[in-house]
């Protein structure tokens, strides 16, 4: 960690936690009701009540690092099957990743469990042009498929990209059948994680790697609408104390070829990570 961050990580150090992210930055509202699943376990995803009508565009990051689309059915809807979902306004909608599209999870790869996680975009008023940015999986997953990372590069560079939210929803994924195990959660703190001159794509990947690749908790990550040039803001759960979540993230950037430096605001609870 470099100097600036050594300057604040002692000041952390002496801290019992941190100050909980703010009421005007809440959390995700959309989520899963069970992030621990087994292998070929169908996830419930949940989007919380909204006054007004919203579209959905849901991907999966698989855990061999690609994403693929979903065409899915809301179930009790009447919506035929598709890349894009209509939410109606009113009380909480539940849809099932399965179904229809007869897509549940990818196959395992070997490992006692994976992470993978849905990706959301969630849209008010008219749907975006989603466009192809993956292709739509069916019984098995395509064989061509981008990288998270392309995928990311393409979604930040869509010209309705300011018209949505994205939603990732990471959860875990036993390669065994039968009963999941129980995994206590461990407790954590809510953190704003703040960017300030990084590529939007850039970020989006580190959100990915947060949300999917660490061992940190099943933390769903809403990440708002961007307008050009601005910080991008969003809230994220983590069992880390600040001084270990700011070096994670710091190599991460650098893994990503964006040299940066990590500052905190400890008094707000956020981690500010900024690109000369």
């Amino acid at each position: 960690m470099n100097l600036r961050g050594i300057a604040w990580g002692a000041l952390v150090a002496g801290l019992l936690g941190v100050v909980p992210a703010r009421s005007e930055d809440a959390g995700p509202t959309v989520f899963l009701a069970n992030p621990e699943l087994v292998s070929e376990a169908v996830p419930e995803l949940r989007f919380a009540r909204w006054p007004v009508d919203r579209w959905a565009a849901i991907y999966v990051r698989v855990a061999n690092g690609s994403v693929v689309g979903l065409a899915l059915k809301q179930r009790g809807g009447t919506n035929e099957g598709g890349p894009v979902l209509r939410l109606s306004q009113g009380a909480e909608r539940r849809v099932w990743i399965g179904g229809t599209s007869d897509y549940f999870v990818s196959p395992r790869t070997g490992a006692a469990s994976d992470r993978e996680a849905l990706i959301v975009l969630l849209a008010a008023g008219r749907p975006p042009e989603f466009g192809n940015l993956a292709p739509i999986a069916g019984t098995q997953l395509p064989d061509v498929a981008p990288s998270a990372e392309t995928f990311f590069h393409q979604l930040a560079t869509a010209p309705w990209i300011g018209d949505v939210e994205i939603h990732m929803v990471p959860y875990r994924v036993s390669a065994g059948k039968g009963a999941a195990a129980s995994v206590a959660e461990r407790t954590g703190a809510d953190v704003q994680l703040v960017f300030s001159g990084l590529p939007f794509d850039k970020v989006l990947t580190v959100a990915d790697i947060l949300a999917v690749e660490t061992v940190d908790l099943l933390s769903p990550l809403r990440i708002r609408r961007h307008d050009e040039g601005s910080a991008v803001t969003f809230g994220y759960k983590t069992a880390l104390d600040l001084t270990a979540l700011a070096g994670r993230i710091e190599k991460i950037a650098a893994d990503l070829g964006a040299r940066a430096f990590v500052s905190v605001d400890v008094a707000n609870g956020r981690l500010e990570l900024s690109a000369p």
